[in-house]
C-alpha cells in the first residue's frame, strides 16, 4: 500500500528507513515517461537511505516521474510552486 507525502522545501520527509528532502523547483524541459518534451516545474529530491549510504542520491523530478531506492518506488504526483506532492510504495 502506498502513502503520500507531501514535500516543502527545507523540510524532510521520513518514511521507515528513507529520508527525502526537496529543493531546486523551477521551469525547465522534461521528456515524459510515454516520450513527449514538456516545459514545466521540475524539483530536486534528495534521498538517503538508514545505514546504506550507498544508496543515496539525488534526482531531478517531475510529474509522472518514477525511482526506486531500496526496496521503496517513489511517484511523483505533481510539482507545484512550493510544494512535490509523492506517493512511496515499500
Amino acid at each position: 500500500m502506498s502513502k503520500s507525502h507531501k514535500l516543502e522545501e527545507s523540510i524532510q520527509v521520513t518514511h521507515d528507513d528513507l529520508r527525502i528532502g526537496m529543493a531546486g523547483i523551477h521551469l525547465d524541459a522534461y521528456v515524459a515517461a510515454d516520450g513527449r518534451q514538456l516545459q514545466g516545474l521540475v524539483a530536486g529530491l534528495w534521498m538517503y537511505m538508514r545505514d546504506d549510504p550507498q544508496l543515496d542520491r539525488q534526482e531531478w523530478v517531475w510529474p509522472g516521474s518514477h525511482l526506486t531506492i531500496g526496496n521503496y518506488t517513489i511517484e511523483v504526483v505533481s510539482v507545484a510552486e512550493s510544494a512535490v506532492e509523492i506517493e512511496i510504495t515499500p
